[in-house]
């Protein structure tokens, strides 16, 4: 029973990332998928001040600097994605996934969190949808 309990913070992750809808389409596949950035979880659960960092564009990539009093919150964080992605409930991003299957190795979760089918179905179940 307790291995199904989700954490505060493991539910926020999911309804954001349900309410965050992205529909693609192209000549070959039409997808919908439902995602959220690491950054935005960070500015908005953990209520951080980030500050960019790097060239990349701030809007579009994980690239940005967490004050060093704030630390703990990556650890925080990167356990719980895990443990969701364990659950099945996430995935990392395809470029995650093609870089570490290339050298034999476990994803990381990149700069975006995906839902899968079960996590889907788990964010509607607690947003009683």
């Amino acid at each position: 029973m307790a291995k199904e309990r989700l954490s505060k913070l493991q539910k926020w992750v999911l309804v954001e990332a349900y309410k965050n809808k992205c529909e693609y389409e192209s000549s070959f596949e039409k997808r919908t998928e439902y995602k959220l950035m690491k950054r935005k979880i960070y500015e908005n659960f953990f209520n951080i001040k980030l500050e960019k960092h790097g060239y990349a564009d701030f809007e579009t990539e994980c690239n940005f600097r967490i004050p060093k009093e704030e630390k703990t919150k990556i650890v925080i964080l990167s356990r719980s994605l895990n443990k969701l992605r364990n659950r099945g409930l996430i995935r990392p991003s395809y470029g995650a996934l093609n870089i570490a299957t290339m050298f034999g190795g476990r994803a990381n979760i990149g700069s975006e969190v995906y839902l899968t089918e079960k996590g889907i179905e788990k964010a509607k179940e607690l947003l009683k949808v």
